[in-house]
């Protein structure tokens, strides 16, 4: 690939623009391309009341979203689009559901929808792959070893151990038996639906609505009906103190390194202790380099949210809900929007299923005001386009062609925030300039 033109011309485009602004470190009066700036200044405001639209451009999720299929990258994009003219229409109007008390504005009602559409979407993937399940279960009952990297039997007793660790955990958090369970319910349904749609999609910027649920358990449940521990341990359990934040660290990356190890035809045994390995050793020279610095340097000074505003969101949050006095009761209206969410997705899936033109994949209602859609949604919408011109214009063979420059412009982008991080490192000790962020 690294003989192909268009590799380089893909290369060169990100990285230039890098290395341009790298001369401004030293020569001020240079003019900046600002072209991959972060969020926070590319936002756009078009009305009153509105959500942002975010002109952000990043290279990995034009390089990587070429991959993608176009029903994916049009989904992302147009129900993103379409939550900021929902979301901006009901705060205008001022609508809210809900009784009388605990009413919810724009963006919990769109939050029910999307969780609905979500939960949906993986009982949908379950249903769709209910041969597999029930051939995993019969030869793990009888012992066989399956095509897989892993023993179906050896799966299927560490999934219970570990839902039984994680349930466990919970109650000790201060949990009762029935929320725990139902807790952990509604995280798998997270983890699923994000771990299996980052690796059908390659789009690494799918974070859950809600994140693990906790949000969306109050409301099932109401909060007259949970204790101080239930109230408590939900806060804990929403952050990242249970298995990981909303990104939930390296768990999207298992599918990947399952799917490659299929390939690894002997000295299967030996890859999988080295790559084990290989994350235990990361992992603790990640965790002990926080430790030092934050002993050395102070967490304060480190200006991490992850060290300061997120420690602080946490405790400030467990506050808040014991300190409310009015509780909260099972709301018919609430339920009534995750519902009709869900029931948009399972026709959405069913008409997909169905028309093999049909344009709209439910994983966009899903996701369509999380993190990924609302920042991202310009970068989704120009590969979007991309892809589909070439696709038109010569088929799957221009399409494997154009290939080598959307990976260029990946391997482009984080060679040039290399080179300008050892740049910082050498001549700005202490001072340096920031490269990347959301």
């Amino acid at each position: 690939i690294l003989k192909k033109p268009v590799f380089w011309y893909g290369f060169a485009w990100t990285c230039g623009i890098i290395l341009w602004n790298v001369i401004n470190f030293w020569y001020s009066n240079i003019p900046r391309i600002d072209l991959f700036d972060n969020v926070n200044v590319k936002a756009m405001h078009f009305a009153r009341n509105f959500p942002p639209f975010y002109a952000r451009i990043l290279p990995p999720v034009i390089g990587l979203g070429y991959l993608c299929s176009l029903d994916l990258l049009f989904s992302f994009w147009f129900f993103g689009v379409l939550a900021l003219v929902k979301v901006g229409t009901i705060n205008r109007t001022g609508l809210t559901i809900g009784l009388e008390g605990q009413p919810s504005k724009a963006g919990e009602i769109i939050a029910l929808e999307s969780h609905g559409a979500m939960t949906v979407l993986v009982i949908w993937s379950l249903w769709l792959a209910r041969r597999h399940i029930k051939t995993v279960w019969s030869q793990a009952l009888r012992g066989e070893r399956g095509d897989g990297p892993i023993p179906y039997r050896f799966a299927v007793v560490g999934l219970a151990c570990c839902a039984s660790y994680a349930c466990n955990f919970l109650m000790n958090l201060g949990m009762s038996f029935g929320m725990a369970v139902g807790q952990l319910t509604l995280m798998f349904v997270a983890y699923f639906a994000a771990v299996k749609f980052i690796a059908a999609s390659g789009f690494g910027y799918l974070f859950p609505v809600w994140t693990k649920g906790g949000s969306f358990l109050k409301i099932v449940t109401g909060t007259v009906r949970m204790t101080t521990g239930d109230l408590i341990a939900t806060r804990l359990a929403d952050t990242s103190v249970l298995f990981g934040g909303t990104r939930f660290q390296t768990i999207q990356m298992i599918p990947h390194h399952l799917k490659a190890m299929d390939r690894v035809v002997q000295g299967r045994g030996l890859v999988s202790i080295v790559i084990f390995a290989g994350f235990v050793l990361s992992f603790i020279v990640s965790a002990g380099t926080i430790i030092y610095y934050c002993y050395v340097e102070s967490a304060l000074f480190l200006r991490s949210w992850t060290l300061w505003e997120g420690p602080h969101g946490i405790f400030g949050g467990i506050a808040t809900s014991l300190a409310e006095t009015e509780k909260t009761v099972f709301d018919l209206q609430k339920m009534g929007m995750w519902l009709f969410g869900g029931a948009e997705a399972a026709v959405l899936a069913i008409l997909r299923s169905r028309f093999a033109w049909w344009p709209f994949h439910p994983l966009g209602l899903a996701f369509q005001y999380t993190t990924g859609p609302r920042y991202y949604a310009l970068s989704i919408f120009l590969v979007w386009a991309a892809k589909l011109i070439i696709l038109r214009a010569g088929g799957p063979r221009l399409y494997e062609k154009a290939k080598p420059f959307f990976i260029g412009t990946v391997v482009g982008y984080c060679i040039g925030i290399g080179i300008g991080m050892v740049i910082d490192l050498i001549w700005f000790p202490g001072e340096g300039h920031g490269f990347h962020n959301f």
